[in-house]
Protein backbone atom coordinates (compact mmCIF):
# COMPACT_ATOMS: atom_id res chain seq x y z
CA UNK A 1 0.00 0.00 0.00
CA UNK A 2 1.15 3.48 -0.73
CA UNK A 3 0.98 6.24 1.85
CA UNK A 4 -1.32 9.12 1.03
CA UNK A 5 -0.11 12.63 1.67
CA UNK A 6 -2.80 14.95 2.94
CA UNK A 7 -2.23 18.68 2.96
CA UNK A 8 -1.86 21.67 0.70
CA UNK A 9 0.80 22.33 -1.86
CA UNK A 10 2.86 25.48 -1.79
CA UNK A 11 1.03 26.76 -4.88
CA UNK A 12 -2.38 26.36 -3.22
CA UNK A 13 -1.19 28.22 -0.12
CA UNK A 14 0.24 31.05 -2.25
CA UNK A 15 -3.06 31.44 -4.12
CA UNK A 16 -4.98 31.68 -0.83
CA UNK A 17 -2.55 34.32 0.50
CA UNK A 18 -2.89 36.34 -2.72
CA UNK A 19 -6.70 36.22 -2.53
CA UNK A 20 -6.62 37.35 1.10
CA UNK A 21 -4.29 40.21 0.13
CA UNK A 22 -6.60 41.36 -2.67
CA UNK A 23 -9.64 41.32 -0.38
CA UNK A 24 -7.72 43.22 2.31
CA UNK A 25 -6.69 45.97 -0.12
CA UNK A 26 -10.32 46.43 -1.15
CA UNK A 27 -11.70 46.53 2.41
CA UNK A 28 -9.05 48.49 4.34
CA UNK A 29 -9.73 51.98 2.83
CA UNK A 30 -13.39 51.65 3.75
CA UNK A 31 -12.49 50.67 7.32
CA UNK A 32 -10.14 53.64 7.65
CA UNK A 33 -12.87 55.96 6.34
CA UNK A 34 -15.36 54.63 8.91
CA UNK A 35 -12.80 55.15 11.69
CA UNK A 36 -12.20 58.76 10.57
CA UNK A 37 -15.96 59.44 10.41
CA UNK A 38 -16.30 58.16 13.97
CA UNK A 39 -13.42 60.37 15.09
CA UNK A 40 -14.99 63.42 13.42
CA UNK A 41 -18.27 62.75 15.22
CA UNK A 42 -16.33 62.44 18.47
CA UNK A 43 -14.75 65.86 17.84
CA UNK A 44 -18.22 67.32 17.23
CA UNK A 45 -19.39 65.83 20.53
CA UNK A 46 -16.41 67.46 22.24
CA UNK A 47 -17.53 70.83 20.82
CA UNK A 48 -21.08 70.21 22.05
CA UNK A 49 -19.86 69.22 25.52
CA UNK A 50 -17.63 72.29 25.77
CA UNK A 51 -20.52 74.53 24.73
CA UNK A 52 -22.71 72.92 27.41
CA UNK A 53 -20.03 73.55 30.04
CA UNK A 54 -19.72 77.19 28.96
CA UNK A 55 -23.51 77.60 29.13
CA UNK A 56 -23.62 76.13 32.65
CA UNK A 57 -20.68 78.29 33.76
CA UNK A 58 -22.32 81.47 32.48
CA UNK A 59 -25.77 80.46 33.81
CA UNK A 60 -24.24 80.25 37.29
CA UNK A 61 -23.39 83.96 37.11
CA UNK A 62 -19.80 83.66 35.94
CA UNK A 63 -18.24 85.34 32.93
CA UNK A 64 -15.52 84.12 30.62
CA UNK A 65 -12.43 86.29 30.78
CA UNK A 66 -10.25 84.76 28.10
CA UNK A 67 -12.26 83.65 25.05
CA UNK A 68 -9.55 81.51 23.49
CA UNK A 69 -10.28 77.80 23.67
CA UNK A 70 -7.22 77.21 25.86
CA UNK A 71 -8.26 80.02 28.20
CA UNK A 72 -11.84 78.76 28.37
CA UNK A 73 -10.64 75.22 29.16
CA UNK A 74 -8.38 76.56 31.92
CA UNK A 75 -11.25 78.63 33.37
CA UNK A 76 -13.62 75.66 33.29
CA UNK A 77 -11.00 73.38 34.86
CA UNK A 78 -10.40 75.87 37.66
CA UNK A 79 -14.15 75.98 38.32
CA UNK A 80 -14.32 72.13 38.25
CA UNK A 81 -16.47 71.95 35.11
CA UNK A 82 -13.71 70.22 33.18
CA UNK A 83 -10.88 67.90 34.15
CA UNK A 84 -7.39 69.13 33.31
CA UNK A 85 -6.55 65.72 31.82
CA UNK A 86 -9.01 66.41 28.97
CA UNK A 87 -7.13 69.34 27.47
CA UNK A 88 -3.64 70.39 26.53
CA UNK A 89 -1.97 73.76 26.06
CA UNK A 90 -4.11 74.63 23.03
CA UNK A 91 -7.52 73.38 24.16
CA UNK A 92 -9.40 70.11 24.21
CA UNK A 93 -7.66 67.02 22.91
CA UNK A 94 -9.40 66.15 19.65
CA UNK A 95 -9.21 62.83 17.82
CA UNK A 96 -8.38 64.00 14.29
CA UNK A 97 -5.12 65.85 13.72
CA UNK A 98 -5.63 69.34 12.36
CA UNK A 99 -9.16 69.81 13.72
CA UNK A 100 -9.52 72.80 16.01
CA UNK A 101 -12.22 74.29 18.20
CA UNK A 102 -13.01 77.99 17.97
CA UNK A 103 -15.22 80.15 20.16
CA UNK A 104 -17.04 83.41 19.63
CA UNK A 105 -19.75 84.92 21.81
CA UNK A 106 -22.13 85.13 18.85
CA UNK A 107 -21.65 81.61 17.43
CA UNK A 108 -20.43 79.69 20.47
CA UNK A 109 -18.09 76.73 20.04
CA UNK A 110 -17.48 75.54 16.48
CA UNK A 111 -15.26 72.83 15.02
CA UNK A 112 -12.84 73.79 12.25
CA UNK A 113 -12.24 70.64 10.23
CA UNK A 114 -8.84 70.01 8.69
CA UNK A 115 -8.77 70.09 4.88
CA UNK A 116 -7.70 66.45 4.98
CA UNK A 117 -11.08 65.46 6.43
CA UNK A 118 -13.46 67.87 4.65
CA UNK A 119 -14.90 65.06 2.52
CA UNK A 120 -16.22 63.41 5.71
CA UNK A 121 -18.45 66.42 6.43
CA UNK A 122 -20.71 65.38 3.54
CA UNK A 123 -21.72 62.24 5.49
CA UNK A 124 -22.86 64.18 8.57
CA UNK A 125 -26.50 64.94 9.26
CA UNK A 126 -27.79 68.53 9.35
CA UNK A 127 -27.61 68.82 13.15
CA UNK A 128 -23.97 67.75 13.21
CA UNK A 129 -23.10 70.16 10.40
CA UNK A 130 -24.30 73.05 12.56
CA UNK A 131 -21.21 72.55 14.71
CA UNK A 132 -18.81 72.82 11.75
CA UNK A 133 -17.17 76.18 11.14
Amino acid sequence: MTARNYGFTLLELMIVVIIIGIVATMVSPQLINVANETSLKSDIQAAQALQNMIDMYVANGNSLGDTSIAGICQTLATASYLSSKDFGTDGLNLRLDGNQLTYSESDGVKLSVSSEYLDLVENLDDIQRLWIN
